[in-house]
């Protein structure tokens, strides 16, 4: 996993519940946390830029199976990443692209089944291709 922006790690540790953890504090009073990885690339104290690989998702302290628990909060309140204007990221570079699609095809057997509907619609070629329905 990557860093959202530059910042410096003010923890890299084990955290009780949240597993291991990484606390970076970002500029204009923003800290964003990454919770449950199964490893941790940095260290107290470390400056990170945007975009540089700062752990590995994972299944540590209460996590029930793999995943990144990620959390931004200003000035001590949480905030809903999904509605903050933030800048768009970079896609994958091409010269990342072969490394990508083979962590892909990896990964993609360890999730369950989708239900047949669902896999049904994950079948269309583009967004046009579905019916209102399915979206």
């Amino acid at each position: 996993m990557q860093t959202i922006g530059d910042g410096r790690v003010i923890f890299a540790g084990p955290k009780g519940g949240a597993g291991n953890l990484i606390e970076i504090q970002h500029s204009n009073g923003y800290d964003t946390y990454y919770m449950h990885l199964s490893r941790i690339l940095v260290h107290t104290g470390q400056h990170v830029e945007q975009g540089e690989r700062i752990g590995l998702v994972g299944m540590t302290g209460l996590a029930t199976g793999p995943h990144l628990d990620f959390r931004i909060e200003r000035h001590g309140e949480f905030l809903n990443f999904e509605r903050l204007p933030l800048p768009p990221s970079e896609p994958v570079a091409n010269s990342d692209w072969n490394e990508f699609a083979a962590a892909r095809d990896r990964a993609l057997p360890l999730f369950p089944a989708l239900p047949a509907t669902l896999a049904q619609n994950r079948t269309a070629t583009s967004p046009a291709d579905k019916t209102p329905a399915s979206q």
